[in-house]
């Protein structure tokens, strides 16, 4: 048996894939045998066994204008607690504070993986435009990553392209996974979805309401919708910064949206999935897309950003990707509205199961020269 640890920071109650998928790789090295422990931002030092592990909180700063993100900083008390727990494996996924840790453990040979959730290159565009360089900046920041862990684990193309472009060696592709049995077409609920948006077709986006995330574009569809006079209700689950200004636009332009807010309970968000018509996926810089992997294993085909990696999990009979174009958005969305849906559905479904977390978490057992596997979906 091995332990396991992984540290990383944007974990909260409101997390996304991030969350999600360490949950499902805490549970798959739980059910191969290994012991997991995870160390996330929390407001003071707490412990709390799971069910994917044991889930250690350090106290941590709040990240003003995020919508509830916190910040590891007091990288000496994680590192004592590591000391204390002794793991035989680290994983980090942060490429900021917690990037001393590779240090902390290559000192005592300990392998360490960075898992990247995100493109530094994007992240730097979208929330620091006056940057004049932002790829120069992200390559000096990745070589300094690259040197400093033993492998970086990727999970499309798109999120390694930009460790490819400094000819990084140690960068391993690996696909995350969909919960199979959770998110079902099976749930799809006809009351239910009529009592969201009573006859007309219903379109979902599930996704952070901040300024990385293009949320503005979901309201450039849904104006869309409502000049061309469709019977299409666009609903939004998620929260985060911008709502406020989300809100106010709808309310203001009487756009034919409904906000649900952020959903903790997956059942709810695969029921919303399997009842809706099309899935929304307006991310410019998404690294791989769960939310549309989980709409497909519902039997829900998507639409997503053309150039980022969620073309990559989905493929041309139950999705399409475009560029950045209301309108295009709007006639996709009325093609698959307008289709018998039995057989796309089917697709779609059919695309997902591609994706399951045993394999993603075999995959990584194996990374981490750890060969006990799991043999059903975690």
């Amino acid at each position: 048996m091995a332990r396991i640890v992984h540290v990383a920071n944007m974990y909260g109650p409101k997390s996304g894939g991030l969350r999600t998928s360490m949950h499902a790789l805490g549970h798959g090295y739980l059910t191969a045998g290994h012991d997991f422990v995870m160390i996330v931002p929390g407001r003071k030092l707490a412990r709390r066994r799971t069910a994917e592990g044991l889930r250690i909180e350090v106290p941590s700063i709040l990240i003003p204008k995020t919508g509830g993100y916190r910040l590891i900083v007091r990288i000496g008390l994680v590192k004592k607690l590591l000391s204390d727990i002794n793991p035989d494996r680290l994983e980090i996924s942060d490429r900021l504070t917690l990037l001393s840790l590779a240090k902390w453990a290559k000192k005592r040979q300990i392998s360490c993986t960075l898992f990247a959730h995100e493109r530094l290159d994007g992240i730097l565009q979208s929330f620091i435009p006056a940057l004049r360089h932002p790829q120069k900046f992200a390559d000096f920041w990745n070589h300094r990553t690259t040197k400093r862990v033993d492998q970086i684990v990727c999970t499309t193309n798109y999120a390694a392209a930009e460790f490819e472009r400094i000819q990084a060696q140690n960068v391993k592709m690996i696909p995350l996974g969909v919960d199979l049995s959770r998110f079902s077409p099976e749930l799809a609920d006809l009351a239910f979805r009529r009592n969201l948006v009573g006859d007309q077709k219903m379109v979902v986006a599930c996704t952070r309401l901040s300024k990385e995330k293009d949320p503005d574009f979901l309201l450039d569809i849904a104006a869309e919708f409502k000049h061309q006079k469709l019977p299409i209700t666009l609903v939004i689950a998620g929260s985060g910064p911008m709502e406020r200004q989300l809100h106010s636009r709808v309310a203001e332009d009487q756009l034919p949206v409904k906000f649900l807010g952020f959903i903790q309970d997956s059942i709810q968000i695969a029921k919303i999935l399997a009842s809706s018509d099309v899935f929304l996926a307006v991310g410019p810089i998404e690294t791989f897309g769960l939310a549309a992997l989980e709409s497909l294993a519902c039997g829900t085909p998507v639409i997503s950003r053309l150039g980022g990696a969620i073309s990559e999990i989905t493929s041309e009979d139950c999705a399409k990707s475009l560029l950045r174009d209301e309108k295009a958005w709007v006639d996709a969305v009325k093609e698959f509205t307008q289709v018998d849906p039995v057989q796309t559905r089917a697709k779609a479904r059919a695309r997902a199961e591609q994706f399951d977390w045993a394999q993603t978490t075999n995959s990584m057992l194996k990374l981490h020269v750890l060969d006990i596997e799991i043999r059903e979906a975690a």
